[in-house]
């Protein structure tokens, strides 16, 4: 009897954090670039019940001595957990805007490559400098800082293909479809460089290719940590700019709230389901006191 309760305490666990999941990608539907979650479900090692039978009474007075020997009962399940969050890569719908300073990415002509034996379609990223650290953003909502700074939306630091940060003189500039910067006049922007031996090179976004996106970790404002062995390479001929362009959310809303929904009632067979071994145990316990 513990073991089903132990079953379906699990469930409701597992229908909780997969409700979390939902109502967070609900709640992010509208922001720029966002990647919805799904949630995965792993079931807990099953065990093989058999019954045990011996060659001691009572058994027929001729039966054969075949000592003990097991009988398959069946498989005993012990209940599921979620095992991670693993986040949905594919383009979300492309939105336009007119601002100069909202760029979308356009990666669905990448190539698909094998990744621990399935195939998985590589993926491009905004790169952005975060308190000295880089992460990885599909958010192409821009904007210019204080210090003439080009930022993203919650104030990272944009890069360039050098990696460095990227200062502009005004808010009027044009970028194309490869990720290079044009002032109004149509001529490359160029770097400054701080070391009067350096030449100056025209400024481009630095755009990355991933070729295996799982091994990107989600954190705060859509931004993914890179958890790989060699960080992501410059996409290069690949890169597919719009300017003018935000990438949607790809959060499904409608088979969002079904999956909600039928989480709801799924977490609701549970609770009930240990609602009645919870009232049998408490009858067991009454008939204990009474005998």
């Amino acid at each position: 009897m513990l073991r089903g309760i132990y079953n379906s305490a699990s469930g409701m666990i597992a229908n909780q954090r997969r409700s979390e999941a939902l109502t967070n990608n609900l709640a992010n539907s509208q922001s720029t670039g966002y990647k919805a979650d799904e949630a995965v479900f792993r079931s807990f090692p099953e065990y093989l019940i058999s019954a045990v039978q011996s060659n001691r009474s009572p058994l027929p007075p001729n039966a054969p001595v075949m000592g003990q020997q097991k009988l398959p009962l069946g498989k005993l399940p012990q209940g599921v957990y979620t095992h991670e969050m693993i986040p949905d890569f594919k383009q979300g719908d492309l939105q336009e805007t007119g601002s100069p300073f909202d760029l979308a990415i356009m990666d669905d002509h990448l190539p698909s490559t094998e990744q621990n034996g399935r195939l998985v379609q590589s993926r491009l990223f905004f790169a952005v400098q975060k308190n000295g650290e880089t992460f990885y953003t599909r958010n192409g909502n821009f904007t210019i800082d204080a210090l003439n700074q080009l930022v993203s939306a919650d104030g990272s630091l944009m890069l360039d293909s050098e990696g460095k940060t990227i200062t502009l003189a005004n808010d009027r500039f044009l970028i194309d479809e490869r990720g290079y910067l044009y002032d109004e006049f149509g001529q490359a922007i160029q770097s400054t460089p701080n070391d009067p031996n350096e030449q100056p090179y025209p400024i481009q976004l630095q755009v990355v290719q991933v070729d295996n996106p799982y091994n990107l970790i989600k954190t705060e404002n859509g931004a993914f940590r890179w958890q790989g062995q060699e960080a992501p390479a410059s996409a290069g001929e690949l890169v597919r700019l719009k300017q003018g362009f935000v990438e949607r959310s790809n959060v499904n809303v409608q088979q969002t709230i079904v999956d909600l929904t039928q989480t709801a009632r799924s977490f609701e067979s549970n609770q009930k389901v240990l609602s009645a071994y919870n009232q049998t145990l408490e009858r067991l316990f009454e008939s204990s006191r009474l005998s």
